[in-house]
């Protein structure tokens, strides 16, 4: 089983609210806040419930920091709607 490791995430999540900080301010912290607690709150479920590691829970939550909270909302339907359609390919 393959992990992804705290070294790709927690330097992503740091670069989102530095980034977005520095172009945006405050306002640019709060977009990245936004977007890391959305990320790891829709992962945080199937993970509790085994169907996700971790690192999946903290890579959505990179995204979040460095996209903000809609594109973080997009990307986890896509990513549900294609685990979907490639579980069902397999079966």
């Amino acid at each position: 089983m393959n992990k992804i490791p705290n070294w790709l995430t927690l330097p992503a999540i740091t670069a989102g609210f530095i980034c977005n900080g520095f172009i945006n301010g405050p306002e640019g912290v709060v977009y990245s806040l936004q977007g890391l607690l959305l990320g790891v709150a829709i992962f945080v479920i199937p993970f509790a419930m085994g169907g996700i590691g971790g690192g999946d829970v903290k890579l959505m939550g990179a995204i979040g920091a460095l996209k903000g909270w809609a594109f973080t909302l997009e990307a986890a339907l896509l990513t549900a709607v294609w685990g979907g359609v490639i579980t069902c390919w397999r079966s």
